[in-house]
C-alpha cells in the first residue's frame, strides 16, 4: 500500500511538473499521410497510361502530344513523390516526445530528438516572462494560442515547431498585430491551453522574484548565429532546374522513338545526356558552397564571418575586434539594379579596414567613402545582406546584447559633412576578354576550314596562327588581372590614393600624394579610342590633372593615372576614371589644394578653385 502511494504521489508530481502535448501533435499525421500518399498514388495513374501507350506505337513512332504528356504526368510523379518526401521528413517530429516542462526556475519547451530529427528545446527563465495572455490569431478548429510576452531571449534559441518566436517588429502570426516586444506564440488544444495556464499560474506564483531584466537584454549574448540557410532552397530550385531545362524541349523529341531505344547515336539522346549531366555537375560543385554552416559568430573580443568548411570548399573566416569597430546597424536599404528592391543588411563601420581578412564572399567590403546603394560614409563598412525578418530579428538582437554600449549608431556616424571620397575606375573586362577569345576563334576558324576543305593546311598556316593564339593567350595572362581588377581613387583630408587591388598574380598597387605637394589641379579632356563611333559625345571625354612636386610624385601608377610633362620641377598627372566618374572625383578635390606649405600653380589659387578648362 505504501508502494501504490509513493508510486501516485510521484505522478501527482510529474503531472504537476510536465505538460505533455505529443498525443496532440501526432493527432494529425494520419491524415497527412493519408494525404500525401494519396497524392503520389494519383500521379501515378496518367504516367502508367502513357507508359503503356508507347509500347502500343507503331515503329515509325508518334506524334509529339503523348511525349509531351509523358514528360508532364512524370513532372507531376515526381511533385508527389516530393510531398510524399517531405511528409516523411517531418515524421520524426510528430513521432519525439514533446512537451512544456515547468520547474523552479522557468519553463523547458521540449521536442526530444528522434531518428533524423535533431530536437529542438528553448529554456525561458520566470524572469524573463514579462506578461501571459491569450491570443486572437487565426488558428484550426478546437486550436487557439497562446502568447507569452519576453523580456529577452538568447539569439539563437531553437523552439519547438509547434510554437513561433516573434523577436521585436517580426511578422506575427495571422491576425495579430505586430509589437516592439518579444512574444513567444504556442499553438495548443483548448484542452491543453487550460492546463499550461494553470501549471504557469501555479509555478509563476512559487519561484522567487528576481531582478528585472533590462527590456531587450538577453542570458546569453556569446556564441553563433547561422545565416543564409535560405540559399540551400535556391540550390534545390537549380537542380530542379537542371533536369527539367533540357526535358521540356528535348523530352518530346528523345521520346517519340520509343523509350526503351534510346540510341546514343541519336543527335537529340546526346544532347539530352550531356545538358543535363552538365546541369546536374554544376549544381554539384555548387552543392557544398550552399550547404555548408555560414554565419556570424559573437565572443568577447569582437565579431566575426565565417563559412566552415564542407568537402573541396575550405573555410573562410574574417575577424574584427571591437575596439576597430565604430558602431553597427540593421537596416533596410533599397536597391535600384536591378529594378527597386529593399534589401535588409547588417553594417559594421571599422576604424581601419584589414586587407588580409578572409571573409567569405557574401560578405561586402566597402571602403570609406565608397558609396553603395547611394549611400557614402567617411569610415570603411562591412556589409552583410540577410534573408527572412526572423534572420534580421536575431542579429538585431544579438549585437543589441554582444557590442558595447560606446558604439556609435549610423545616423551619428552619417553626421557632418562628408570628407572622404571613393571614386571607382572602371573594369575593361570585355575588351580584356577579346584578347584571349580573338587568338581562340582564329585557330578554331583554320581547323573547321580544314575540316570542311578536307586536307590539312600548310605547316606555315598553322605555325602563323599557333604563334598568334600563344601571343594573345600571353598578352591576356598579362593582362587581364590589372584590367579587371577593383581600382578607385580614395581622396580623403590627407590627400589622394591611386589604388589598384591584387587580382591572381597581380599585385596591390598604391600610388600616394599628399596635398602639401600638390601645385594645382585643373579640369582638361582628352583623346580616347573607345568613344571613336560615339558621334553624340565626341572623341574626347574629361580628364582631371593634378600638378604634383616632381620630388614627390609617384614612380609607380596604375594604367589610368598618367604622368607627364617637361616641367623640372613639377609633374603633371593626368587622372582617367571616366566620364561617369569625373563629377564625383571634381566635387571631392574642390577646395583641397592649398592645405599644406605648397605654392600655387601656373596660377591656381591656394583656395582650391579648379583652373580654366584647356585642351590636350
Amino acid at each position: 500500500m505504501a508502494v501504490r502511494s509513493e508510486w501516485v504521489g510521484a505522478a501527482v508530481r510529474e503531472s504537476d511538473r510536465w505538460l505533455d502535448l505529443g498525443p496532440e501533435q501526432r493527432r494529425a499525421l494520419p491524415r497527412a499521410l493519408a494525404y500525401g500518399s494519396g497524392l503520389f498514388l494519383a500521379s501515378l495513374v496518367p504516367l502508367g497510361a502513357f507508359a503503356w501507350a508507347l509500347r502500343s506505337v507503331e515503329a515509325n513512332g508518334f506524334s509529339a502530344i503523348p511525349a509531351v504528356g509523358m514528360v508532364v504526368a512524370a513532372a507531376g510523379c515526381v511533385a508527389g513523390l516530393g510531398v510524399t518526401a517531405l511528409i516523411l521528413f517531418w515524421t520524426p517530429r510528430f513521432l519525439a516526445r514533446q512537451g512544456v516542462e515547468f520547474g523552479d526556475d522557468g519553463l523547458r519547451l521540449v521536442q526530444e530528438p528522434r531518428w533524423w530529427f535533431r530536437g529542438r528545446a528553448m529554456h525561458v527563465r520566470w524572469e524573463d516572462v514579462d506578461s501571459f495572455t491569450p491570443s486572437g490569431a487565426a488558428g484550426p478548429r478546437r486550436w487557439t494560442w497562446r502568447v507569452l510576452g519576453l523580456r529577452g531571449v538568447a539569439p539563437h534559441a531553437r523552439p519547438p515547431h509547434w510554437t513561433a518566436l516573434v523577436l521585436a517588429g517580426g511578422e506575427p502570426p495571422r491576425g495579430v498585430a505586430r509589437s516592439a516586444t518579444i512574444r513567444l506564440f504556442l499553438q495548443l488544444r483548448e484542452d491543453s491551453a487550460a492546463e499550461f495556464t494553470r501549471l504557469l499560474e501555479s509555478h509563476r506564483s512559487q519561484a522567487e522574484p528576481a531582478p528585472r531584466a533590462e527590456p531587450g537584454r538577453a542570458t546569453a549574448a556569446r556564441g553563433w548565429l547561422a545565416l543564409r540557410r535560405s540559399h540551400r532552397v535556391a540550390w534545390l530550385l537549380l537542380c530542379l532546374t537542371a533536369l527539367l531545362l533540357p526535358a521540356v524541349p528535348l523530352g518530346p523529341l528523345v521520346l517519340q522513338d520509343g523509350l526503351a531505344r534510346l540510341d546514343p547515336g541519336d543527335p537529340a539522346v546526346a544532347l539530352f545526356a550531356v545538358m543535363s549531366a552538365v546541369g546536374l555537375s554544376a549544381a554539384l560543385v555548387a552543392a557544398p558552397w550552399q550547404w555548408a554552416e555560414q554565419g556570424m559568430v559573437v565572443t568577447d573580443r569582437g565579431l566575426g564571418f565565417e563559412r566552415r568548411p564542407l568537402w573541396w570548399v575550405p573555410e573562410r573566416r574574417g575577424f574584427v575586434r571591437w575596439e576597430d569597430v565604430l558602431g553597427t546597424a540593421v537596416r533596410e536599404v533599397v536597391r535600384t539594379s536591378p529594378g527597386e528592391q529593399h534589401q535588409a543588411v547588417v553594417e559594421v563601420y571599422l576604424d581601419r579596414l584589414d586587407a588580409s581578412e578572409r571573409f567569405p564572399g557574401w560578405v561586402r567590403r566597402v571602403r570609406a567613402g565608397e558609396a553603395l546603394w547611394g549611400e557614402a560614409t567617411d569610415c570603411a563598412r562591412l556589409v552583410v545582406p540577410l534573408g527572412d525578418p526572423q534572420e534580421r530579428s536575431r542579429v538585431s538582437l544579438l549585437l543589441a546584447q554582444a557590442s558595447p554600449p560606446s558604439l556609435a549608431g549610423p545616423s551619428a556616424l552619417g553626421a557632418g559633412p562628408r570628407s572622404t571620397y571613393w571614386i571607382p575606375v572602371r573594369r575593361w573586362v570585355l575588351p580584356a576578354l577579346m584578347v584571349p577569345v580573338l587568338p581562340i576563334c582564329a585557330v578554331s576558324g583554320v581547323a573547321l576550314a580544314a575540316a570542311t576543305a578536307g586536307s590539312a593546311p600548310a605547316p606555315g598556316i598553322w605555325a602563323g596562327v599557333l604563334g598568334f593564339a600563344a601571343v594573345g593567350l600571353a598578352a591576356a595572362a598579362r593582362l587581364l588581372p590589372p584590367l579587371c581588377a577593383r581600382q578607385g581613387i580614395v581622396v580623403d583630408d590627407d590627400g589622394l590614393r591611386l589604388v589598384r587591388e591584387p587580382l591572381l598574380w597581380s599585385r596591390e598597387l598604391t600610388a600616394r600624394v599628399r596635398w602639401e605637394h600638390v601645385r594645382a589641379i585643373r579640369p582638361g579632356t582628352a583623346l580616347t579610342l573607345s568613344r571613336l563611333g560615339d558621334w553624340n559625345g565626341g572623341f574626347t571625354f574629361p580628364v582631371t590633372d593634378v600638378v604634383v612636386e616632381r620630388r614627390h610624385a609617384p614612380a609607380r601608377t596604375p594604367w589610368w593615372a598618367r604622368t607627364g610633362g617637361a616641367d623640372p620641377d613639377v609633374v603633371r598627372l593626368r587622372l582617367c576614371p571616366g566620364a561617369e566618374q569625373h563629377p564625383l572625383l571634381s566635387r571631392a578635390v574642390q577646395g583641397r589644394v592649398g592645405r599644406g606649405s605648397g605654392e600655387p600653380y601656373e596660377g591656381g589659387d591656394r583656395g582650391g578653385a579648379l583652373g580654366g578648362p584647356r585642351r590636350h
